[in-house]
């Protein structure tokens, strides 16, 4: 087994940073999420394929909450077979797939699969209420 022998303070600084930064995760920029939320908004977010049928009833949902919501929620639909990086980064594995960010752009809610309009309402309605 090898040892490292660090003779000036200046190395152990810079094996100290570099251990930190490994550690973290954060070896570049491009590790970050894509923004999808809208600043100073909610944003609900829904992950799906044109071709999947739950996905096509969430849209008769997604359409009723722009009429409830028009002023204070944005809607943003991303088709993952267009956009699979952005939905990896997501964390998206099954479709239809609803987040939904708070006006200060942080993940607040999560949900698989088909959600009605009264369970999705509950759901943001709190969100909504708040100010950034």
């Amino acid at each position: 087994m090898a040892y490292l022998k660090l003779r000036r303070p200046a190395q152990c600084v810079l094996l100290l940073a570099a251990v930190l930064l490994y550690a973290s995760g954060c070896s570049s920029s491009s590790d970050t999420k894509p923004t999808l939320a809208s600043p100073g908004k909610v944003t609900l977010v829904e992950f799906g394929s044109l071709t999947c049928a739950p996905c096509k009833m969430m849209e008769k949902v997604l359409d009723e909450m722009r009429l409830q919501f028009p002023e204070n929620l944005d809607i943003v639909f991303i088709d993952v077979q267009k956009h699979p990086e952005t939905a990896k980064t997501y964390g998206v594995r099954m479709i239809p797939t609803q987040i939904v960010f708070d006006a200060a752009g942080t993940q607040v809610f999560h949900h698989i699969g088909f959600i009605g309009v009264e369970n999705l309402t509950k759901a943001i309605t709190p969100f909504l209420e708040k100010k950034p």
